[in-house]
């Protein structure tokens, strides 16, 4: 079957795999009597090329959990928006893998609850009350021209799972538990512990999403707030690495989330919105912003001198926070 790459749907396949886009798997994240489970997902597999190279990443993976008496189930989930391709990638993988589980869903990305896939994913663990320690791993070639808006709703998503699976080893309990009147106290326990997320991005973007003060984007102030390290741009991908040959080059971005500031998604939202207002004029001082635009004369007493004197981009993450924090609101 030939593959015709689609504009529509931003469609560059790449033709050599840069290994930094897989997840880095180790046993160190896995633990002794419990069975662990490495949910992956990987968004936009075009032909499957990238895909292929994580199974085997995760076959390897696999075989050395159990080598060293882990327990360990693989989940693999290609989101693909293209009919087409998803008629491709189940002519390729329909022998299916050994020890993964392997899921092609045709769906926009931007429309899948992926708390909900999980959940009934494990709805095993309704009649298994074992441990269970899920990995979760969220990467994959993106579209340039929705890559951002992928992104956040990566951060969304690992947020909405926190509502469900805890990252500190407190127990869960299922619907059915409950509703059928078992004894809670022996409620199976679910640890969530997010990996690393690798993007293959447009180089500008991920750039950008890398910038720190005195010269920071927006996105990189943004992706700060919910994660624990610095973003980091692990490689530059030539555009001729791709066909057809994109008009940029790209970069593939690495991003480490913080369960603490996920679990304040929304609140950290909110202050996302509110530091984008003072984007819009970053060519102007804090001090003229908030006097012309915001029109917040508390906001101007209270905010030390030195700091209204700064731009947007030489802003930095805590500083948002304490501007925040001060500012009224209607």
């Amino acid at each position: 079957m030939q593959v015709v790459p689609k504009k529509r749907f931003g469609q560059n396949f790449l033709k050599n795999i840069p290994y930094e886009l897989l997840p880095d798997l180790s046993l160190n994240i896995l633990q002794q009597d419990t069975l662990n489970i490495f949910y992956c997902v990987e968004i936009g597999p075009g032909t499957g090329k990238v895909s292929e190279k994580i199974l085997e990443r995760v076959k390897s993976f696999v075989e050395n959990a159990q080598n060293n008496g882990f327990k360990i189930y693989t989940v693999f989930k290609m989101i693909e928006i293209d009919k087409d391709l998803v008629s491709f990638l189940q002519q390729r993988f329909s022998l299916g893998f050994p020890s993964t589980k392997v899921e092609i869903i045709n769906s926009d990305v931007l429309q899948v609850s992926l708390s909900k896939m999980i959940t009934k994913e494990l709805e095993v663990i309704r009649d298994n009350l074992q441990p269970l320690n899920l990995l979760l791993w969220i990467g994959g070639s993106l579209p340039y021209n929705v890559s951002k808006q992928i992104i956040k709703w990566s951060i969304k998503q690992s947020a909405d799972i926190l509502e469900i699976f805890p990252t500190n080893r407190q127990d869960y309990v299922t619907s059915k538990l409950i509703s059928e009147g078992n004894d809670t106290s022996q409620k199976p326990r679910i640890h969530l512990t997010l990996l690393p997320y690798n993007f293959l991005i447009q180089k500008e973007v991920a750039q950008n999403y890398v910038s720190v003060p005195p010269n920071a984007d927006f996105l990189g102030t943004y992706i700060r707030l919910f994660t624990k390290e610095d973003p980091k741009i692990l490689k530059i991908v030539p555009k001729g690495s791709f066909y057809p040959v994109p008009k940029v080059d790209g970069a593939i971005l690495q991003i480490v989330l913080d369960s603490k500031e996920l679990v304040e998604f929304e609140k950290r939202e909110n202050l996302a919105k509110f530091i984008k207002q003072f984007y819009i004029y970053k060519r102007k001082t804090l001090q003229k912003i908030i006097k012309k635009h915001l029109k917040d004369k508390k906001l101007l007493k209270t905010i030390p001198e030195t700091l209204l004197q700064k731009r947007p981009q030489e802003v930095g993450v805590r500083e948002w926070e304490n501007i925040y924090q001060r500012a009224s609101f209607p």
